[in-house]
Parts: structure tokens; sequence; C-alpha cells
């Protein structure tokens, strides 16, 4: 809902999100639900570092995605040196006696030594010839896809966390910069494909710098998800670390000291949760990662917050998902909604916090990708004090903003209710401090499908989107009627 206000140009803005489940029946089981929301009194403010983008070479969504390789395997050293070695996905054209392949370390760059030999053993080939065809990535050429980027940039993220992975497969950044055909790759064992690193460090700050985020590098600190380096070793992993921050800026404890006394403005993340206890040694912020296979615990993390101590360090929640085949399935609109009302906890605590499919010419958003772009202004606004009251407060939260649209100069009231139960809401609204004749104008925002488990895909990439209309008899009392498993915003 949109209010405008003629003299100070305030405005109330209510994006109600309604994800639309078992509609034929719910509306006879409907329950009342108030927010009062105060907006004569001054609000916390948001950190504008709230929301932002976490990127790792899964599903090929750098190798292939976002870095839209022509060909994959490009420099046929996916099967390592040891040669002669399998050189898929290239394929042999033509009859298959009439060629020999093989890998041999004869290449003339240095990092990457892996060549292909081919040896044609016909004097009179077959007229159509022989030779080698690789499948490819069928992407763009060289440089970012620019479908992908544009649906990063729809998020306005403000940091950029890359590129992810462990110990056994991890990212060393010093292979990944320099030409790209220098550059040696390597093999990911978690999810078992070769990625030619062409998306290397370098290009994971040039993407940071050119959608407008902050770089926030995840580099290798010698751990993995069943192993660790010992401590005695450690030091070339400290350096390591030390010299990827001069590049990009011209055991746990020694990262931290070297980097604190290196760089005293840099903010260090712990990849420990402190959620839960207190961490035993020192950090900025501690790491924390999510991912319920239930809706309901999904929403009811909303909380996990709120008793933490706010004289330690921060939270930074990098990871967070509805998963498995039930619920979450590859992007259902009941795990959207689930994860709104985790959101919702983030914004109430003030602290920083989608999913986008493609193949190689479409690309969509899922559900909870439109749930990120509906909390994309929650960044730098002012959070206001508010109290709901509900029968449900296990599948029901709410939250207020004011935002500032730095297009009109204008600030607007954000309203936002998750509404993750099966029972259709009748949603009242009561405003404090707001004169109800400065309410002229609003608008309604609606996500919303026939059933909780419905999903986008390739062939209905906007079966799931939020559709904008008219909302009626807006002033201080506001009433509306929720759909059941619904995020107003």
């Amino acid at each position: 809902m949109i209010f405008s206000k003629s003299c100070s140009f305030l405005g109330l803005y209510l994006v109600i999100v309604a994800c639309l489940v078992l509609q034929c029946c719910a509306y006879a089981n409907q329950t009342s639900t108030t927010l009062v929301v105060d907006a004569s009194k001054s609000g916390r403010q948001i950190p504008d570092t709230l929301f932002g983008i976490f990127f790792e070479e899964i599903n090929h969504a750098g190798a292939g995605g976002l870095w839209a390789e022509l060909v994959n395997n490009r420099g046929f050293e996916a099967g390592g040196t040891q040669v002669p070695s399998n050189i898929a996905p290239w394929t042999i054209v033509g009859q298959e006696s009439a060629i020999l392949l093989q890998t041999e370390l004869s290449s003339c760059f240095e990092r990457n030594k892996v060549a292909l030999r081919m040896d044609v053993l016909c004097d009179n080939c077959p007229s159509d010839g022989v030779g080698v065809s690789n499948p490819g990535f069928w992407g763009m050429g060289h440089g970012f896809r620019g479908d992908l980027v544009n649906m990063l940039l729809e998020l306005k993220p403000t940091f950029f966390r890359f590129p992810g992975q462990t110990l056994r497969n991890a990212f060393r950044w010093k292979d990944s910069v320099g030409p790209w055909e220098e550059r040696p790759g390597h093999f990911g064992d978690v999810w078992s494909y070769w990625t030619d690193e062409g998306f290397g460090y370098f290009e994971g700050l040039q993407l940071a710098e050119d959608i407008g985020a902050r770089p926030l590098w995840v580099f290798n600190n010698g751990i993995s998800h069943t192993d660790q380096v010992d401590t005695s070793v450690i030091t070339p992993f400290v350096k390591e670390a030390l010299d990827g921050i001069e590049f990009a800026r011209g055991n746990y404890l020694a990262f931290y000291e070297a980097i604190r006394h290196a760089y005293p403005d840099i903010q260090m993340i712990s990849n420990c949760d402190a959620s839960s206890k207190p961490l035993d040694h020192p950090a900025d912020m501690y790491d924390y990662h999510t991912y319920p296979h239930e809706a309901i615990k999904m929403f009811n993390n909303a909380h996990v917050f709120d008793k933490t101590p706010r004289n330690g360090p921060k939270a930074f929640v990098s990871e967070y998902a509805l998963i498995g085949d039930i619920q979450a399935k590859h992007g259902t609109l009941l795990g959207a909604v689930s994860e709104a009302g985790f959101l919702i906890g983030l914004e109430r605590n003030r602290w920083s916090p989608a999913a986008i499919v493609f193949n190689s010419n479409q690309v969509y958003g899922t559900p909870s990708y439109w749930v990120q772009f509906m909390f994309r202004e929650s960044n730098g606004a002012t959070f206001l004090k508010s109290q709901l009251q509900t029968p449900d407060p296990d599948s029901v939260d709410a939250s207020a903003i004011l935002w500032k649209n730095l297009q009109d100069k204008k600030t607007y009231l954000k309203i936002k209710v998750a509404n993750v139960g099966s029972n259709q809401i009748n949603f009242k609204i009561s405003l404090n401090g707001f004169e109800s004749s400065n309410a002229t104008k609003a608008t309604k925002t609606v996500l919303t499908s026939k059933n909780a488990l419905d999903e986008n895909s390739l062939a209905n990439p906007t079966n799931i989107v939020p559709k904008r209309s008219p909302l009626q008899s807006a002033n201080n009392e506001i009433n509306d009627i929720l759909p059941p498993v619904s995020l107003t915003v």
C-alpha cells in the first residue's frame, strides 16, 4: 500500500505478498490479526548492508552460468596432470578409427601444461572428415552473462560473498588470475565437475564492483567439513590470505592477528556459529548457516537471534534455504514464505542476512528470488516499533520500516507480514502518528498461487510473480484479507 503526503512527501507503502494455498477451503478457517505500528517516534536504523548475495561454483552457477564459457573443458585439463587422460565432454567426429586423441604435458603455458595431441591415421579420410567436437555451454562468450547479472542487479545487493568451497577442492586464488589460457583450473570433487577458472578471483572482485556491492572474499584457511590442516603448517595459508588482500587492495588466530595487524580496517568473519553460545576467539562477525527441511522450522528461525547478546560479534547470515524434496523441491511458494518469516526476524534484529534458475538462453526467479526482491528496500531503512496481536504466533510474524526512495525523494512506510499457516487471516493495521488525511494513495503487491508447493519453471517462468493493484479505503485503520501461506511486506 502506498500513501502520499502532499506537504512533507511522507508516504505509506504496504506491499502485500500473498501466497495462496488451498484457496477453496481456507476461507472457512479465518483468523484475525492486528498490527499496531507507531510511526510517531523515530525507529532504529537498519544497516545498509542487510541484504547481499552468496556465490559458489555449484550447478554451473559460474562456469557456463554467470561466466558464460562457450566451450566446456576448453583446455583439455579436466582429467588432471596424469596423462593420457579423459577429455570429456569432447567427442570424436567421424570415423573413430581414423583419429587418435591423447593428452600430454606439452603445452607452452607454464601453469597449464596439459595439451591435446591429435593424430590422423588415414591416408584417404572420409569425405566428411574427422575431428573433435565440444557440446559447450552455448553461453555468450567470455564475460558475464547479461540476463543473469541483471537479475542480481534487481536484488540491489550490498555485498557479494565468493567463492566458497573447502580444503579438499579449495579455491586457489593465485591459480585463478592471469590470462585465461594459463589458468590450470580444478575439479570440484564435492559437485563432481571441472571448472577452467575463467571466473576467478579478479572476476569476482570485478563483478562486485560492477553491481555496486562490497566484495566479501572467502579465503582458504585450511579447514574442510571433515578435515583440517595441522596448525604447525598453517603459515602458507596465512601468507596466501595476506597475498590475496594485497592483490585486491594494491590457525584462526594466526589469520586474525596477521590481517588485523596489516589491515586494521578490515572486518573479519569467523566460520564458527555464535548464535547459541559465545565465540572463544576474537571476531567482528560470525558466519551463520541454516538449511531446515520443514517450512515451520525455517519460519521460526525468525526468533533465533532475539536473545543473542548485542555486545559481541554480529551475525552474518550468509546461507539459508528451505531444502528437501517434500516442501522445498526446486523452489516452492511455501519455501519462499517460510524464508520471508526468517528475513523479518533478521530485519527486526538489524543484522546482516534467492534462487535464480537458468539454461543456455533462459532465466527465471524462483519464489524465493521474488521474496528477496520484495525485501530489497530494507537496506539502510529505519525499523519502527510495532506490536503484533495474533492467536498464531508460531505461524505469523510482522515488521514495519521507513524507507526513503532516492528517485522521488519521498519516504514510505513499508509493512511486512509473513503467514506460513494454512488459515486465511483477517488482517488489520492500526497506525499511530500517521494522520489519515495524509493517506491519499495506496497499492498492494501480491505474490500468489493456487497451491503452496507450486513452482516456477522454464516452461512457465512467471507462474508465481508479484502483481500490483490499488488498495481501497486506506487510512489509519486498514483492513485486508491475507490468504494462507502468505508474505505481506
